[in-house]
């Protein structure tokens, strides 16, 4: 073997200020490289590596050696001037630069500003490969792979702004550069197949899953306690002694679960016990098993339908049959992600019994998820449901995955569907969240609730999931037929497949697959139908109060649903004086975590599927959370006017579970499901006028459009489910939708409204999209230049900002501050300000957060309230040291739980959550 020059070992690579350590950059990259070897070998999944090597002569087995090369030069703008001069300004390193000059490789004083060393290897290593014919043309699409190691990859105007003396215009210096590229080439065996590879450009996929490839791999190889920099072993004994299998869990492997729809769902679900599978699921996993290529699959039925138990049966099927080392689980909240996360942890272990698998609960509040804590802790967990010490979980949080950036590249991630966003937004490091993407098979659930903004960003990950080959199924309880249409076709166009041309006439429910042809079916439904009356109750506390008094005091148990919180507050105060405090429940978006999360566990336990003791006379009040995932069963529904697609999610929370032989099981005045609709001033106007409030959060269009198409059933005809629920939706999105008679000018200001709005939040989306993916080169792949998604600014760049500011909310009671009077720590002494706070108590104070309401956070406002904020918190310099608390603005309370935020006063009500102004 090729023994180093020493002028190449004088290259410096690491420092380690803690330890007074440096490593020779020759020795990083074998390290990088072996490592690299070890991350093809045992950590990508088989549909990575086939997508790879599809695009070389020799396969797979190229893609190895190309990952293994382009591993072995990624630092190599490091020896350069640019670089290796910063030890000079490094305390107690300055002497690495006078060992170099030592060997000739003389720094001197480059000209300011200095490239990074990232754009400095681009620029070597494309001007080393013109060497080889013909590769002008070719060679940047490896190079981009070096020069986008850093999770931002240079622009022409970025490599046109280096200089010549950057890179050592000296012929000690291109002697040095010439040697590591030359000899890390031999070493993987590259040398001998760079000629092949340059004979034409790699295709942009695989330069973003290289370059996201090689990040993990110079990531481990960074690790000091895993690669120590005093340790001059070859690197094949470094990587042994790395032991990277304890942290770094390969891919998780689907097994064929057989085609026996029954079977499988018995075996993979005996929380159902004796539920045979539906017609719908029972056709998704036929589908799925007969496509002959990686699909899109979208799966329209009805709420209540099994969807979440047909995805993960198709998931596994398609997984298995393409290689997947994964599922990414999207839902639209922090809190439906939540209660899934137990779900798809029952299902894991019940799919691969006695095989450990990487699992990550990716939002912001996971650490406070009492089951994804237990695994954390553990190491491993029961699956939910399993008696004490009957069965070991496979899930296991792996130490290295928990890290920034690095989480939902384990191979099962149950988050909000930010995280497949997240795909389509430029910000650093984007190609690992593709790489996270491109290996799993992503469900994405309730694909309605996106909006233009948020719809912008589905699109176009969908491109780029199809150009990957990446499965895809997609959950809705219906979809308009154009919004169908723009999600089978983004995925259409990645995979380079003619538009997509969807029918109206396919009868619903309807699967629908995009493979290399467009199959939409109709799935002739055996489930439970259900007939929904619908009455129109006028708006008002008092009405509301007189309609479910008989049928609470019958013992039923009732969910009343607002598109405020205000709202809700107000409903649930006019309860609890007519009732008892008791027998009514609030949940909102308002409460701090802890409660909310305690809240929502308590309802799940008192009306989920699995409920013991059904509450006699109960009644819930709260916001869209009660629409959303939530797995809860009522007996009358009262709902505020909502578009129709979410008043028809509403409904599938009404008698969701059946209940006794034509439902004799629940009281008489609530065996037949009624859906009683509010939010309206006058249902006998022309127009009908809906809530401010309302109007506020879906815009009147939307509102108006709900109204005309459910007027034949108020009080008419039921809304059967689920045969009426598709021409509803359809209907209610139709452009031609007829405007009732004398409702024309209101009709025409609301529609014009809901253009503008859409128009917007289409236009803002476009600011940090990413291009889509049939560009030749990464070269100035990121043209907006955006923070890390762990940041707290970058979250609304994949929503319109519709979630308000996020504080932790404290007591502070004469200068001695005390955890809110609820939760874990309620009432505990905090430390001061300025004290450094203990990291388990920064946790547990990170779950008493909020968001503050909209009214408070839009426009000016909003800035103002930030200010007002940022002064009252300047003075919490030990908290923002935390990992849990920094960055995050503090709402202190007095003794009564008062205070004010930019003149309005706030209350803090352990039954209503936070009340604001007048409220309060």
């Amino acid at each position: 073997m090729m023994e180093w020059s020493d002028a190449a070992r004088s290259v410096w690579g690491k420092t380690d200020p803690k330890s007074d350590t440096s490593m020779p950059l020759v020795r990083h990259l074998e390290d990088t490289a072996a490592v690299a070897g070890h991350v093809w070998d045992h950590w990508l999944p088989t549909s990575i590596k086939q997508h790879v090597g599809a695009a070389l002569p020799r396969g797979e087995a190229d893609g190895r050696t190309l990952l293994t090369w382009l591993a072995g030069v990624h630092d190599v703008g490091k020896a350069s001037p640019a670089f290796a001069v910063k030890a000079r300004k490094a305390p107690g390193f300055g002497h690495l630069v006078g060992e170099m000059e030592a060997q000739g490789l003389v720094c001197g004083t480059p000209i300011a500003p200095l490239p990074p060393h990232c754009r400095v290897g681009h620029s070597l290593v494309e001007r080393w490969l013109e060497r080889f014919q013909p590769a002008r043309r070719a060679s940047p699409s490896l190079a981009v792979v070096v020069g986008g190691h850093h999770g931002v990859q240079p622009t022409v105007m970025d490599l046109r702004a280096i200089r010549r003396e950057h890179l050592g215009a000296t012929p000690e210096w291109e002697a040095a550069q010439t040697e590591i590229l030359t000899h890390m080439a031999q070493l993987t065996g590259a040398d001998d197949r760079l000629h092949d590879w340059l004979r034409q450009p790699l295709p942009l996929t695989s330069q973003v899953l290289l370059t996201a490839s090689v990040v993990v791999a110079d990531w481990l190889a960074s690790d000091t306690l895993r690669f120590p920099h005093q340790d001059p072993s070859a690197s094949a004994v470094r990587l042994a002694r790395a032991d990277l299998d304890r942290d770094l869990l390969g891919p998780w492997h689907a097994t064929d679960p057989g085609s026996d729809v029954n079977d499988v769902m018995s075996q993979r679900f005996p929380r159902l016990k004796g539920v045979s599978a539906n017609s719908v699921q029972t056709a998704a996993v036929r589908a799925a098993r007969a496509t002959s290529s990686p699909c899109l699959m979208l799966i329209e039925a009805p709420m209540g339908a099994g969807k979440t138990e047909a995805a993960l049966m198709v998931a596994e099927v398609l997984a298995h049959r393409f290689g997947q080392g994964g599922v990414l689980m999207g839902l639209p909240t922090m809190a439906t992600s939540g209660a899934m996360f137990g779900r798809v942890l029952d299902w894991l272990d019940h799919a691969n019994v006695g095989v450990r698998a990487s699992v990550t609960l990716a939002h912001s509040k996971a650490g406070l998820d009492d089951r994804y804590a237990g695994l954390v802790a553990n190491g491993r967990v029961r699956g939910v449901g399993e008696p004490e010490g009957e069965r070991d979980s496979v899930a296991v949080v792996s130490s290295w995955l928990r890290g920034r950036r690095k989480g939902s590249l384990a191979s099962m991630v149950v988050g909000t569907i930010d995280q497949a966003l997240f795909g389509a937004l430029q910000v650093r490091h984007v190609a690992l969240r593709q790489l996270a993407l491109a290996g799993k098979v992503v469900v994405l659930d309730e694909v309605h609730a996106a909006d233009a903004y948020m719809q912008r960003y589905l699109v176009r990950v969908l491109e780029w999931l199809g150009a990957y080959g990446t499965p895809v199924i997609l959950l809705s309880a219906t979809l308009p037929p154009a919004r169908r249409a723009e999600l089978l076709g983004a995925y259409a166009r990645g995979r380079d497949l003619p538009p997509v041309l969807v029918t109206a006439e396919v009868e619903y429910p309807r699967i629908s697959v995009q493979s290399a042809d467009l199959v939409e079916n109709h799935v002739p439904w055996d489930g439970r139908r259900t007939s929904v009356t619908v009455e129109a109750l006028p708006d008002g506390v008092g009405h509301l109060v007189a309609a479910i008094r008989p049928v609470v005091a019958d013992g039923a148990c009732v969910a009343v649903i607002h598109n405020t919180v205000r709202r809700a507050q107000g409903t649930y105060d006019a309860l609890v004086a007519e009732l008892d405090e008791a027998r009514v429940v609030l949940l909102h978006s308002q409460f701090v975590a802890v409660d909310r999360m305690k809240k929502e566990r308590a309802l799940r336990d008192a009306l989920g599927p699995q409920a013991l003791g059904r509450p006699q006379g109960f009644v819930v009040v709260g916001t869209q959370v009660l629409e959303q995932s939530l797995d809860i069963d009522v007996d009358l529904m009262v709902s505020e006017l909502a578009p129709v697609d979410l008043i028809l999610q509403r409904i599938g929370r009404l008698h969701r579970h059946p209940r006794g032989v034509g439902e004799r099981d629940r009281p008489p005045t609530a065996r037949r499901p009624r859906l009683l609709l509010t939010g309206v001033r006058d249902w006998s106007s022309s127009p009908p006028e809906p809530d401010r409030g309302s109007q506020a959060v879906y815009g009147q269009s939307a509102l108006l459009r709900a109204a005309t198409v459910l007027a034949p059933h108020l009080d008419g005809a039921p809304v059967q489910v689920p045969d009426d629920v598709s021409g509803l939706v359809d209907a209610a999105y139709a452009p031609g939708l007829p405007c009732p008679a004398g409702w024309e000018t209101a009709w025409a200001e609301a529609e014009a409204a809901a253009r503008t709005q859409d128009a917007l939040q289409a236009r803002n989306a476009g600011d940090f999209l990413l291009g889509s993916p049939t560009s030749t080169t990464l070269v100035g792949w990121l043209e907006a230049r955006v923070s890390d998604t762990d940041d707290p600014g970058a979250r609304p760049q994949v929503r319109d900002g519709e979630d308000g500011i996020e504080v932790v909310v404290i007591q502070d009671v004469a200068g001695e501050l005390r955890a809110l009077p609820c939760g874990p720590i309620g009432g505990r002494r905090l430390p001061l300000r300025e004290a450094d706070i203990d990291d388990k108590l920064a946790k547990q104070v990170a779950g008493y957060t909020l968001r503050l309401p909209m009214r408070l956070c839009r426009g000016p406002r909003g800035e103002r309230v930030v200010d007002d904020l940022e002064r009252q918190g300047r003075e919490f310099a030990g908290w923002q040291r935390s990992r849990w608390l920094t960055g995050v603005l503090v709402l202190s309370l007095d003794h009564d739980l008062k205070g004010e935020v930019d003149g309005t006063g706030v209350r803090y009500d352990l039954r209503r959550g936070l009340l604001v102004g007048a409220d309060g």
